[in-house]
């Protein structure tokens, strides 16, 4: 293009991959492209994006305008454009732009809505002749999660593919930077106002240096920023809707240290994008990526911490553990353009000359060269956009807070739970006491307090708001001057064994010196401040607490500092069961180990005492050495078979009560074994509970593994389908606990309502944990009085080593 003062054919504000891909459309017809922006990316969604090309694994369960056919069809014609217009930019730029063919879409434990997202992903892509081929996890290369977040199924959509963003944009910049028709001004537009012939005439393109340009016709192609520039327009009438932005961060590590051929991600989550682990050149690999609603006004282009945390959370955790050990070479933020009904504004606004192509939301890179020929089409001639769906000028609906908070409830509470689950109850108490707190928000328009989320509301009324309303709510002050709520008074009652009844009783004295937290998804943790004994637990009282949480974590009581101490303190629970010389006994790796116990890889989950006729009911642990935090694993797995058998299918647990299992495994020189059904009753509250052992997975070898036979089941049972299904029960994170272990560190597990395990940890790490088994009688009921400390009771001897 000619010098500054010339007037350009098409002025294209805005330089992410939109912009740059519309500048490139139009210069290819002849026009002279004035571009306006930084050659700096930095802030944009092009940056940090992960740059999918998913027409399909970005459809959106349930009723949600992307979800509907004629947006799927706009997606699936974006991208077969890609095979055509992707060589001719690698050609025109002498730049290599990777593109990666394949996807795996995967459901895990973490979304609820997950296997519902496959479904509509899958009949999505057949419906516009792509393939959709379901898988079980275990064939997704890269795919390593978190032994308490497993994946449930997967998905292979071989015509969606991922494209190096970076790669991309570098191409388009070189190109247009030498194209003869193109004039890029490195600034920033901050108006547009008449030109001197008025209405009919070019439009002013006044910018942050003090240069003005001028134009016949304008394209806003601002991404998020071009809301803004909208509202800074006074001479023009663009009705153009508000245009939203969802904050994105996404990191690069440097090498994965696995195989990751083609991209593995998580379906499309409520008010957030999933977790995608994308590969990079030379085993590089992206880690997105975080969506939160920017407040109006809002542009900030670095990552909180809490955003970084989130993001390597979430892929670790959910798609392969092996990235929390990799080095981080890269933090990229970006900010998303959308609107209130999440569709594309494409076309020309209220004033003819001036379109707009923006707000692709999260399928920025995808669309791109499909809107730059829309608008293409449409400054030709060829193809008029006035009647497009797309078009600024729509009507778009707005939902009222009231509708909003209703329909969204249930959704919310999935964001707001922690990754590892909670139990069905809490969940549902959860919702209710959101419900109440909606209802009195929607209730109090006028009240100062609540005005500035009304407001908040009102500029941006999308869900995706709902998070940020509900941290808004931290910072309202009180109605009034706080009040501390009386300690709840000791309860008498002598049969409170059932766990359903979930016992609150709190022996008074000791009620200052210590407080009592719910773990996530059970047990309880009782943590003093470092003056509490343990004497002032007294024994029965925490019997029947644990009876009733089955899970009991005490931390910061003094007490248990010698071995003797210890073993005082869980042997007045009940008898001890003695494995070796005395009750505690070491849980240690060792150097040259002669059984898996005492290794560092792959434990099957068990009870401990599984092979012995008298199975321990309680175990006491207390850590003596932890794993260092900068490591990862050693954790121990408690699964709770009581909240299994709640979450169980009727049908299913009916079989499950038929089954009869045969556990096998050497041992020394001794092959050592037990029958046992697989549901029996708690034999102190007479729940329902499951023993099990799991088979050793297929490619992992351990010492002394177990056999385990499907010995007595109806005709036609699959034993290795029973035991994947039983698997995946109790390591779902509804019903699993992943204790981090810290140095002084007490446990009181309910040995005969949990099932449990630990996570292999490197060899050579310092890790050590003493444990005492307990055999208690019929409790009676909870005693307030702590007892004197005794002596240790008889021992019962045991022989060789348990599990």
């Amino acid at each position: 293009m000619g010098p500054r003062n010339a007037t350009a054919d098409v002025a294209v504000i805005g330089t992410g991959i939109t912009g740059l891909s519309i500048a490139w459309a139009v210069a290819r017809l002849g026009m002279r492209v004035l571009l306006v922006g930084p050659h700096s990316h930095a802030g944009k969604a092009s940056v940090a994006a992960g740059a999918m090309l998913a027409p399909f694994s970005e459809t959106p369960a349930g009723d949600h305008p992307a979800s509907a056919p004629a947006e799927v069809a706009h997606r699936a014609a974006a991208r077969a454009r890609y095979d055509d217009w992707l060589p001719r930019l690698r050609a025109a730029s002498g730049h290599s732009v990777t593109l990666v063919d394949g996807l795996w879409l995967v459901a895990t434990a973490h979304g609820a809505g997950d296997l519902e997202a496959l479904e509509v992903a899958a009949r999505a892509a057949r419906d516009h002749g792509g393939c959709a081929e379901p898988h079980p996890p275990s064939q997704v290369p890269g795919l390593a999660p978190a032994r308490t977040c497993p994946a449930h199924a997967a998905l292979w959509l071989a015509g969606e593919a991922s494209i190096d963003s970076g790669e991309l944009m570098g191409a388009l910049t070189c190109l247009l930077l030498s194209h003869e028709l193109v004039w890029w001004a490195d600034t920033t537009t901050v108006a547009l106002a008449e030109g001197s012939t008025g209405g009919d005439g070019p439009v002013v393109i006044r910018c942050a240096d003090n240069e003005r340009y001028q134009a016949e016709r304008i394209v806003l192609a601002a991404g998020s920023a071009t809301g803004a520039l909208a509202d800074a327009l006074p001479d023009l009438d663009l009705r153009l809707p508000p245009i939203l932005a969802g904050k994105g961060v996404s990191l690069v590590v440097r090498d994965t240290g696995f195989a990751l051929p083609t991209t593995v991600r998580t379906p499309v989550r409520r008010f957030a994008c999933g977790a995608h682990l994308v590969p990079r050149a030379g085993g590089a690999a992206y880690l997105g990526a975080t969506n939160r609603l920017t407040p109006p006004g809002e542009t900030s282009i670095d990552p909180a911490l809490e955003e970084i945390i989130t993001v390597v959370q979430s892929v670790g955790d959910e798609l392969n553990t092996g990235v929390y050990h990799r080095e981080l070479t890269g933090v990229s933020v970006g900010h998303r353009p959308y609107t209130v009904d999440h569709l594309p504004l494409v076309g020309p606004t209220g004033d003819p000359r001036v379109l707009a192509a923006t707000a692709a939301y999260r399928n920025g890179v995808l669309l791109a060269p499909y809107i730059a020929e829309l608008i293409a089409g449409h400054l030709s001639g060829e193809h008029p956009l006035d009647g497009h769906p797309w078009r600024p000028t729509r009507t778009i609906a707005a939902p009222s807070l009231q509708e909003a908070l209703h329909d969204r409830l249930p959704t919310l509470i999935d964001v707001l739970l922690p990754a590892e689950g909670v139990t069905a109850p809490w969940h549902q108490d959860l919702q209710a006491l959101l419900d109440v707190a909606a209802r009195h928000l929607i209730g109090s328009p006028d009240d100062p307090r609540w005005r500035s989320l009304h407001r908040l509301w009102n500029q941006a009324p999308v869900i995706e708001a709902l998070p940020v309303l509900l941290r808004a709510v931290r910072d309202i002050p009180p109605a009034g001057p706080a009040t501390t709520p009386a300690p709840p008074s000791v309860s008498t009652k002598e049969d409170a064994l059932v766990p359903a009844a979930r016992t609150e009783t709190v022996p008074a004295a000791a009620r200052p010196r210590w407080q009592r937290h719910r773990n996530t998804p059970f047990g309880v943790t009782l943590s003093a401040d470092g003056t509490a004994d343990l004497a002032e637990l007294p024994p029965q009282w925490l019997k029947h607490l644990l009876l009733a949480e089955h899970l009991i974590l005490l931390r910061g009581f003094t007490g248990a500092e010698t071995c003797d101490q210890f073993e005082d303190f869980a042997c007045a629970l009940g008898e001890p069961v003695i494995w070796a010389d005395r009750p505690a006994m070491s849980v240690v790796a060792k150097t040259e180990p002669d059984d898996h116990v005492n290794d560092t890889g792959f434990m099957p989950i068990h009870w401990d005492g599984m092979y012995k006729p008298d199975t321990p009911d309680i175990q006491v642990f207390q850590c003596l050495r932890a794993v260092d935090t900068a490591q990862s694993g050693g954790a121990t797995l408690f699964s709770d078979t009581t909240e299994v058998i709640a979450d169980t299918a009727p049908d299913t647990l009916a079989r499950w009560k038929t089954l009869t299992f045969r556990y096998q495994r050497p041992l020394a020189e001794d092959m050592i074994s037990r029958t046992c059904p697989l549901v029996v009753d708690h034999p102190h509250t007479g729940q329902l509970t499951l023993r099990f052992t799991e088979p050793v997975p297929e490619g992992t070898s351990i010492l002394n593994p177990p056999h385990i036979t499907l010995e007595t089941a109806p005709e036609g049972c699959d034993p290795a389908a029973i035991m994947r299904q039983l698997r995946d029960a109790l390591y779902d994170p509804r019903h699993m606990y992943a204790h981090r272990w810290q140095v002084g560190d007490i446990i009181l597990a309910d040995n005969r309502a949990l099932l449990h395990t630990r996570e292999p940890y490197p060899p050579g790490t310092d890790r050590h944990l003493l444990r005492v088994h307990i055999k208690i009688a019929k409790t009676s009921g909870p005693d307030d009085t702590p007892p004197a400390r005794t002596g240790r009771p008889p021992r019962l001897r045991v022989d060789s080593a348990g599990m």
